[in-house]
Order: structure tokens, then C-alpha cells, then sequence
């Protein structure tokens, strides 16, 4: 199964209704690495699970995207 991450976080941030600034300052990161992330295609783990954590999500609903 190939799945592309960026993509995920785009769909996850829509359902959520969270804006790259709203999750840049929920993780303390910057709105640039978000957009660096949503245009990714793979994500370490541990960043996958930092991201769920902001968003709320557990991991299979995160790429069920």
C-alpha cells in the first residue's frame, strides 16, 4: 500500500478545520515546515505521530485519509 502522506495531512487538517498557522502553533513549528510537510510524500513516524497528537486523530484515522 503506498500512501502519501502530504496528501493525509491535507485531507486531516480540512476534516479538523485546522489552518497551517493553527497547527504550526499547536507543534511550535513554523507555518513554512507545515506547508514543507503537506507537500511531502513520506514523514518519519515519530512526525506522523506528532501530528495526529495536534490534530487530535489517532494514526489510522490520520491515513485512512
Amino acid at each position: 500500500m503506498d500512501i502519501n502522506v502530504g496528501e493525509c495531512l491535507r485531507v486531516a487538517q480540512a476534516r479538523k478545520n485546522v489552518s497551517n498557522r493553527e497547527l504550526a502553533t499547536r507543534m511550535d513549528k513554523s507555518e513554512q515546515q507545515i506547508s514543507r510537510w503537506r507537500s511531502q510524500r513520506d514523514l518519519r513516524i515519530q512526525r506522523v505521530e506528532e501530528l495526529c497528537e495536534a490534530l487530535k486523530m489517532d494514526i489510522k484515522e490520520f491515513l485512512s485519509g
